[in-house]
């Protein structure tokens, strides 16, 4: 299921693979002709004991057609095996057909969700999590592009939740959808751990995501601390406390660093003016601005801005 070939170089000649005859057709593709006793065949490949990531899949429909001509399908049904691929399940059947290719589709699907991915409730709710999940398998982006995404949402993740833990995931690898699955359980249940070690209740910890979910929405504007416990239906003090507590950071740490992550984001993405990047990041003062990335990062947004493309084009 993965990109990577088995073999360092293409071969056109017959290799053998778990002890069959069979002749490559593609990167990571083998092909096994019928034999005299397909029956016999189909029963041992059932019971072959496969390496995890494997898969056998028998097409029907295909009888006159080379293998020239059904390779554009073999690649499209990987493509879509790739959300429906269970590990404890090797065999799978497959009519000959040129099935649909969504990946473009999805990927701008998931460009669309940056702010359901942000908010706090796929976490908190059960459903909502599904049901992202469902519409990700509806859309059927590309692996690379899944791979892409989240390891943006982790940048975002670290700022919105404080949980330092999750830098520990470190690159992602998602061979099949079943991977991505599995993974954002675990960064889920990880953030939540850190929520229920707190002090607080159920009610005041929800009440403080719900302010967060606020400080996301508003932090392009003029914002305090102020409105934000107004939100939340607590004093200013008692927020205070709250939100450092269960965040890790101070309200004005945490808006500022909401704030920076986006000027990054736009200094990487955009050529616009700096006094642009600093307006769209909640910052009309591009002097202040300048003074407050600099201490943040280290560096002017200018010079950031041409490191990071230096990077990216290394």
């Amino acid at each position: 299921m993965g990109d990577e070939s088995l073999f360092e170089e293409e071969q056109d000649k017959e290799e053998t693979l778990f002890g069959l005859r069979v002749s490559r057709i593609d990167r990571n593709k083998w092909w096994l002709e019928e034999n005299d006793d397909p029956v016999g065949l189909e029963q041992m490949l059932e019971q072959l004991q496969l390496p995890p990531y494997w898969a056998i899949v028998k097409w029907t429909g295909i009888r006159g057609f080379d293998k020239d001509r059904i390779r554009m399908s073999v690649q499209q049904f990987k493509d879509s095996l790739y959300f429906m691929y269970d590990k404890k399940i090797a065999f799978y059947t497959q009519a000959y057909t040129i099935t649909d290719q969504h990946g473009l589709r999805g990927t701008h699907y998931l460009l669309t969700r940056d702010e359901d991915w942000v908010s706090r409730a796929w976490i908190m709710d059960d459903e909502v999590f599904n049901t992202l999940l469902d519409d990700i398998v509806v859309q059927k982006p590309h692996r690379m592009w899944l791979e892409t995404y989240f390891l943006a949402m982790v940048d975002k993740w670290k700022i919105t939740f404080g949980v330092p833990v999750l830098e520990e995931h470190g690159a992602l690898r998602f061979l099949v959808w079943q991977d991505v699955v599995d993974w954002l359980t675990e960064v889920r249940e990880t953030i939540k751990r850190s929520w229920k070690t707190s002090y607080y209740s159920k009610e005041i910890v929800r009440d403080i995501m719900k302010s967060l979910d606020y400080i996301q929405q508003e932090f392009q504007k003029e914002l305090s601390i102020l409105d934000a416990a107004k939100h939340a239906s607590m004093s200013r003090s008692y927020f205070s406390r709250c939100f450092h507590d269960i965040t890790g950071h101070t309200f004005n740490e945490y808006l500022r660093l909401l704030r920076i992550g986006h000027a990054k984001q736009l200094l990487k993405q955009s050529s616009k003016p700096i006094r642009w990047v600093a307006f769209q990041s909640g910052y009309p003062n591009e002097k202040y601005f300048c003074k407050v990335f600099r201490k943040e990062v280290g560096l002017q947004p200018r010079e950031y801005r041409l490191t990071s493309r230096e990077n990216a084009g290394n």
